[in-house]
Order: C-alpha cells, then sequence, then structure tokens
C-alpha cells in the first residue's frame, strides 16, 4: 500500500512537472514619464511570460486604465510582442481604437502561441494631438486572471503596477531622457508658447538665452 501511495505521489508530480505553465512577472515596469501630445508608441505597461512544460496558445489579455485622462485623449491602445526585452524590435498583434477612456480593456483574439522560455509584452497609447495638460493615465497591476489560455495552463505571479504618465505639450532641452518631472530644462502649455517664439529660434542657435516667468524656467542646456 504504501508503494502504490509513493507511485501515485510521483507520478502527481511528473504530472505537473511538464504541465504548460507560465510565471507572470514584471521586473523592468513602466516609471512616471511625459507623454507628449501627438506621440505613438507611448509605452504605459509591460509584463513577462516565462512558459514552461510546452508552452502555450494566449488568447486574451486585460488591463485596466486609470488617471483624469478622457477618451478623446487618446487614438490608440495597442499590445506590442517580443521574445526578448526589447521594445524597438517589437511587434504589434493588437489594437483598440475605441472605448479608450478609463476603465477595463480587453485585447482579445490574439491566438498567439508562446513556446518554452521568456516573452515580453508592452502595452502602448497613441497620445492625441488636443489633450488637457496635466492629465494623467497609468496602468494598475494585472493578475494571473487577466491572462487567458487557451487549454489548461498552469499559472502563477504577479505584476506591480505602472508609473504615471503625464499628458503635456513640452519643450525640453535636448537631454531630456523623458523622465517626469524633468530634472533639467522645461516643459510650457502650447498658448505660453506663442508670444515666446523669437526666444525659441535664439534657443535652436543655443544661444544663452535665460527667461523666467512665473512657475516656469527655459535655459538652453
Amino acid at each position: 500500500m504504501k508503494k502504490i501511495f509513493l507511485l501515485l505521489m510521483l507520478l502527481i508530480v511528473c504530472i505537473l512537472g511538464y504541465s504548460q505553465s507560465a510565471e507572470l512577472s514584471s521586473p523592468n515596469q513602466i516609471g512616471d514619464a511625459v507623454a507628449n501630445a501627438g506621440l505613438t508608441k507611448k509605452r504605459l505597461f509591460t509584463f513577462q511570460l516565462k512558459m514552461t512544460g510546452g508552452g502555450g496558445t494566449l488568447t486574451d489579455v486585460t488591463f485596466t486604465t486609470s488617471g483624469s485622462y478622457t477618451a478623446n485623449e487618446l487614438n490608440k491602445l495597442e499590445l506590442y510582442y517580443n521574445t526578448a526585452n526589447t521594445f524597438t524590435s517589437a511587434t504589434s498583434i493588437k489594437s483598440l481604437t475605441s472605448n479608450l477612456g478609463t476603465g477595463s480593456h480587453t485585447f482579445s483574439g490574439l491566438n498567439k502561441a508562446l513556446g518554452n522560455g521568456n516573452h515580453y509584452f508592452w502595452i502602448t497609447a497613441d497620445i492625441a494631438q488636443s489633450i488637457i495638460p496635466n492629465h494623467t493615465i497609468s496602468v494598475p497591476a494585472i493578475s494571473t486572471n487577466d491572462i487567458i489560455f487557451s487549454g489548461t495552463v498552469y499559472k502563477g505571479g504577479s505584476t506591480i503596477a505602472s508609473g504615471t504618465q503625464y499628458l503635456e505639450y513640452v519643450v525640453v532641452t535636448e537631454n531630456f531622457d523623458g523622465t517626469w518631472p524633468p530634472a533639467v530644462g522645461l516643459f510650457m502649455e502650447l498658448p505660453e508658447l506663442l508670444p515666446l517664439i523669437p526666444v525659441l529660434i535664439l534657443l535652436s542657435f543655443n544661444l544663452p538665452v535665460i527667461m523666467l516667468i512665473p512657475g516656469k524656467l527655459i535655459h538652453p542646456d
């Protein structure tokens, strides 16, 4: 009897060891940053799936957007994928162009086969040309319940929430790295720039112009 029990336990371990499984994580989550009006492929959120036991077919990814932004400030939400942790060579596998306001969204009908190994995903937004400055958008953490596979795939792991993206009409110095708030340089709203065109021309030639206005600063670093 004891031998039969041990054999059953060994069988269970072997079955689980070779079952399809997915480990969800977000080791390099997107941080706080600025999102310029008109910018495309602005990364909002990233997650990773580590597949074992033969992999599986991903069919749906559900996520939530939050913040003060409105639907008409986005043109598109999109899901990008790569087998390497490199966004520049990632490919789009699904996009949404309607009902883009805050709340739940689903990339459905993906039918993306994922073999053994690591797989990387990014949720991005195309920002509209017309935005309300200082509006925000972010993506809370997703869970294994938000990742759907066809068939039986054992799922584990978790993610963390993204940082906040601040919508702006922006003028920044050339060494601005996208971190928000910027360590150097300046951001200004578009209507404020109209009387400053001569100053901006001087800045374009790297001439030493410093201008102070209430709460704002331009300098040519």
